[in-house]
């Protein structure tokens, strides 16, 4: 089965591609103090957050139109749309210039690398791109080759800026730039070879895709609020070495967060060409296969926890042990974001993004109010029970308004005549 098989190569890849930086923990927990961490969290975070308002969703909405419109279509649209983050580039950049002053001394980070945040976030988007064609395409060696080249390059320049040229956390964030620059250059000369991209101006589909991004705006930041916004919250309220320990810790969870993302990888495309010619019998197997994840995903939570004293053991500097604390929570939380995302993709398919943002919402004010409540009196830890209690309530808004929107047979089993066919 092309799905099982996909996913088997989507998981190889992911695992492949953390296993790598992971097993370089010892190094660079060597050559980076706790708070050299807490100055990468807090940049990373800052990174992701900008992606909605300078990718407007775009690489999104690629992976949902290449399934409804021609291959001609699809590439005049995204010539269409690739101006929309270069101009939102510029004019963030220039706010930050103006403004980014208050942002860095609050956050204790450097202004003259807060400034060009936004064109780290620009470089994510042709690869990214290109990572979806690939998965629609259905070629899971091609997404793969492009997956793991770029984290190789990217820690290989790490190595040699951190150890060699002992450059510090400054570093990595060269290493970033550089292999962002290197692999946007490669995905548009591969996007224009392959016949996905051809310069275009439409009006019309500049204001779908300011729409569809504009809607998904709330929803992509509220769920970066909720995975992110523990480290800045940590940062600013206890500071940065807590931040780097919280970091770690996370870095260790993220094992299961990379798997989520994995089958997320695998599970859109697969979802979405099954939509586009669905009958009674595909939705059941789609809710079948949605329960096998779900068992899979608590099994996996379940086994992270009974490895990670190994895994300190052998790979963690010990100025970084106390952050295996930090583990149990976070895999709680990425279950219920695992669950999350079998039922979010209905409401992507049906192109409901502002009832996305109507769910994040409410969610967003939940999780802020909980991480100031919490990191205040747990201390950092108080930021994974944020976070596991938000995605719950993620997960059972999506589960609700993706039923309301594309009903789904999820308790088909309960039928008798269903069981017995």
């Amino acid at each position: 089965m092309n799905f099982l098989k996909n996913m088997s190569i989507y998981t190889l890849t992911a695992m492949l591609n953390s296993a790598v930086p992971f097993l370089l923990l010892p190094v660079f927990t060597a050559y980076l103090t706790p708070s050299d961490y807490g100055v990468l969290a807090t940049f990373t975070t800052m990174i992701a957050f900008l992606s909605p308002l300078i990718i407007f969703g775009i690489t999104s909405l690629i992976g949902i139109d290449f399934f409804k419109l021609t291959q001609d279509d699809l590439a005049r649209h995204f010539g269409s749309m690739i101006g929309i983050p270069i101009i939102a580039t510029i004019l963030i950049f220039l706010f930050l210039a103006l403004f980014g002053k208050y942002i860095a001394t609050y956050f204790d980070v450097p202004l003259d690398w807060l400034i060009y945040l936004p064109f780290y976030t620009l470089l994510t988007m042709l690869p990214q791109t290109l990572s979806i064609i690939y998965r629609s395409q259905q070629k899971p060696l091609y997404f793969a080759s492009l997956e793991i080249s770029q984290t190789l390059m990217h820690v290989g320049l790490s190595i040699w800026l951190v150890v060699a040229i002992r450059l510090s956390w400054q570093g990595r964030m060269y290493s970033m730039a550089i292999s962002g620059i290197v692999f946007s250059s490669i995905a548009i000369f591969l996007i224009y070879k392959m016949g996905y991209f051809k310069l275009n101006f439409s009006y019309e589909i500049i204001k779908n895709t300011l729409k569809f991004g504009t809607g998904l705006i709330p929803h992509s930041v509220g769920n970066l609020t909720i995975r992110m916004s523990d480290r800045l919250f940590i940062v600013a309220i206890i500071g940065l070495f807590d931040a780097g320990q919280y970091a770690v810790g996370v870095q260790v969870a993220s094992i299961m967060f990379i798997l989520v993302s994995t089958f997320n990888q695998a599970w859109g495309p697969f979802l979405f060409q099954n939509l586009s010619s669905i009958t009674e019998d595909k939705k059941r197997m789609l809710v079948k296969y949605s329960y096998y994840v779900m068992g899979a995903f608590f099994i996996i939570g379940v086994l992270l926890n009974l490895v990670s004293p190994i895994i300190y053991h052998f790979f963690i500097n010990e100025q970084f042990h106390d952050s295996i604390k930090f583990i149990l929570w976070m895999s709680v939380g990425y279950f219920f974001t695992a669950v999350y995302l079998t039922f979010v993709d209905y409401i992507f398919y049906e192109k409901k993004t502002h009832i996305l943002s109507l769910i994040t919402l409410f969610n967003v004010l939940l999780n802020l109010t909980l991480n100031y409540l919490f990191v205040h009196k747990f201390g950092a830890i108080g930021a994974t029970y944020a976070y596991a209690i938000s995605m719950f309530f993620v997960m059972c808004l999506a589960w609700i308004l993706s039923n309301k929107i594309y009903p789904m047979p999820w308790f088909y089993w309960l039928n008798k005549e269903n069981n017995a066919n």
